[in-house]
């Protein structure tokens, strides 16, 4: 019976190599390992997802012989190709990792899509050139970078759209896919589909980007229960009622080739007209809208643009050049303007991190707490110095200053908050006291 444990051994040694060169060396000669390669492509390729969360326990018993390692691939890659996954196959999938306990790990790896040894998809490419497929992205930068934006001649005020990015990808004869941001295919959105078979031949052999919501009842619902919806097309387990309610926000696109290959030399301006130009011919604005947008002149109207959405409960606004080309990287002339607040809270502890990290044997997360106990978070990304080289315990009992960008209902608590995307934790030795939730809910 054939198993992974060569390929476990190899994918240790690459986590306890520190320099990402010595990485990349090790990766360019265990690449030319079959079964390494093949797993690799399995955990990093952007086109294949598996639809399983998690492994059943690993018991240590043997499997049936018939269950061999081409088995396991071929199982792995029915999985990528079917809408969903069964209970069954949950279960045979866990049965087929059995084979032993370092086999049910790689598995484990495989499905959430990381090896956890310090690796990425770049990295994997520079060792072996196109090995696996990277869904191309283009990010924003953050607030902090708003001194790039050319407001002379103009700039776009965008809405930062509460939901679910998604590629529409139209290709030459028509087809259809919608994909997420890390390329997993979203179904049970036939309505979409079939509006977006309906394209005018004009419009096809392009990608276009925006935002999935759900629309109930003429109401965009909030991100955690659209996503939740969407989510769940994802997996295909969502309740029909709701799937048919997505509709899609649009802001840019780019042609079909010049999206695969991470570049586009047109301008936003031209970018964006085109989108316009899409929806309008399309005719159903209901399914297929523009985000909204308006041309700002100084960052005054930006800001007010801004402030005018967070009012209107949004999340935030996005400021673009107008000369801003599209790249697979960290745009510089597309910057986010989020609602970023401090709050001064109270450490109560910390834990060690997962034992499949390197963190296993130091801090991996920090506990914080307001005095008046109504806000609990636990905040990890931290520098590694701060995961090694800090005395936790000491920091026990002092209040530290946190950057976060909402609050959020804890479900396992009620009358219990914690905070959206906390960071930056910072020690506040002038502060004896914490802020308390009735203190974030009037700012």
């Amino acid at each position: 019976m054939i198993s992974l444990k060569t390929v476990h051994e190899k994918l240790s040694n690459i986590k306890e190599t520190s320099s990402t060169n010595a990485k990349v060396a090790l990766l360019t000669e265990y690449l030319t390992d079959k079964k390494f390669k093949h797993v690799i492509k399995l955990m990093y390729d952007d086109s294949k997802h598996f639809k399983v969360n998690k492994l059943s326990k690993f018991s240590g018993s043997p499997v049936n012989s018939l269950f061999m390692e081409e088995n396991l691939f071929k199982f792995l890659d029915k999985l990528a190709n079917q809408k969903g996954a069964t209970n069954v196959d949950k279960d045979q999938l866990s049965e087929l990792a059995s084979i032993d306990k370092e086999t049910y790990e790689v598995v484990r790896k495989i499905i959430n899509k990381d090896a956890k040894c310090g690796i990425g998809g770049k990295s994997i490419n520079k060792a072996y050139p196109n090995l696996v497929f990277l869904m191309p992205y283009c990010r924003c930068h953050t607030q902090k970078k708003m001194g790039n934006i050319n407001y002379s001649q103009g700039a776009f005020a965008q809405e930062k759209a509460d939901g679910m990015f998604v590629n529409v990808i139209i290709d030459k004869k028509g087809g259809v896919l919608l994909r997420s941001r890390n390329g997993n295919v979203v179904h049970q959105l036939d309505h979409l589909n079939k509006f977006l078979e309906k394209t005018p031949k004009k419009y096809r052999n392009a990608v276009y980007m925006g935002e999935l919501l759900i629309e109930k009842n003429g109401k965009i619902l909030p991100r955690k229960t659209g996503n939740g919806i969407l989510n769940s097309c994802i997996q295909n387990t969502a309740d029909p009622k709701d799937s048919k309610c997505a509709i899609i926000k649009l802001w840019d696109a780019t042609p079909y080739d010049q999206f695969f290959a991470g570049k586009s030399e047109i301008a936003y301006k031209y970018r964006f007209i085109r989108v316009k130009k899409f929806i309008n011919k399309m005719g159903d604005k209901q399914l297929l809208g523009q985000i909204r947008s308006k041309i700002v002149y100084s960052l005054e109207e930006a800001e007010t643009f801004y402030h005018k959405l967070r009012n209107e409960g949004k999340e935030g606004a996005i400021v673009k050049n107008l000369i801003a080309k599209w790249k697979d990287h960290t745009s510089p002339d597309m910057i986010k303007m989020k609602n970023v607040s401090d709050i001064e809270l109270r450490i109560t502890g910390w834990r060690y991190g997962k034992e499949d990290t390197r963190f296993a044997k130091c801090m991996g997360s920090v506990q914080l707490e307001s005095d008046d106990g109504f806000i609990k978070v636990s905040v990890s990304g931290f520098k590694d110095d701060e995961h090694f080289d800090i005395d936790w315990d000491a920091r026990i009992g002092k209040v530290a200053t946190l950057e976060f960008e909402g609050l959020i209902t804890d479900k396992s608590r009620p009358g219990i908050y914690s905070l959206y995307l906390p960071r930056n934790l910072e020690l506040r030795p002038d502060r004896s006291n914490t802020d308390t939730l009735k203190d974030v809910k009037r700012r």
